[in-house]
């Protein structure tokens, strides 16, 4: 998506004081793929709804855990706040947790497959463990549903997928083949997690892109 697309997509938003924006320099990010559009422009189409972290449906047996995640929560823009609470559900378990039962709340009227976000505090302060929630929430908001159709081939999208992995091959002096899709998807979330304002290594995208590892990976 060129610069005069993501502003043509931002034109029709009104000033509305009760609504979080995006950052600024969050919206290029948040708007680099197809599902990110898609659902910028669906909570465009609602009428800039704007969603109070307590309306997200989040299951932990641990009430200051539960804080934790709200606050986390009330760092992110409306439009990904919406998304959340439409179709996502957050679990997660303490650092002494090896699990737990719970009921799954219902998701009235949810606009596409569930999408679950599983978190743990194992090993982590309490820092890292809101970067992991903005990485994965980061994923959950651009990466499209299991069961989408494969994304049409958009020249511009190509355009900029091919830049990146030529700059992030120069800057870690690896071969352009080394950075298959996964590990740009890590550097993607890991960038927009730092963009909404979190902080630690799952807030870090060359971090995040040096731990991404698959089964193979040599």
């Amino acid at each position: 998506m060129t610069i005069t697309e993501r502003i043509e997509l931002l034109a029709p938003m009104p000033v509305l004081e009760a609504v979080h924006w995006p950052p600024a320099g969050a919206l290029p990010a948040m708007t680099s793929t197809d599902a990110g559009r898609v659902r910028l422009r669906r909570w465009i189409d609602a009428g800039f709804p704007s969603v109070p972290s307590a309306t997200i449906r989040v299951v932990t047996a641990c009430a200051r855990q539960h804080q934790a995640i709200l606050g986390g929560l009330g760092r992110l823009p409306d439009p990904v706040r919406c998304h959340l609470q439409r179709n996502g559900v957050i679990v997660a378990l303490t650092d002494s947790q090896g699990g737990f039962q719970a009921h799954l709340p219902r998701l009235a009227s949810p606009d596409e497959p569930w999408q679950i976000i599983v978190l743990t505090a194992h090993d982590v302060g309490a820092g890292e463990f809101l970067a992991r929630l903005g990485h994965e929430v980061a994923h959950a908001w651009l990466e499209p549903p299991a069961d989408a159709a494969p994304e049409p081939d958009d020249p511009t999208v190509e355009i900029e997928r091919q830049h990146l992995t030529v700059t992030l091959a120069a800057e870690w002096a690896m071969p352009e083949a080394a950075l298959k899709p996964y590990r740009l998807q890590e550097w993607r979330a890991g960038a927009l997690a730092r963009d909404w304002g979190f902080v630690g290594r799952a807030a870090d995208p060359d971090a995040c892109m040096r731990a991404a590892t698959l089964p193979g990976d040599r």
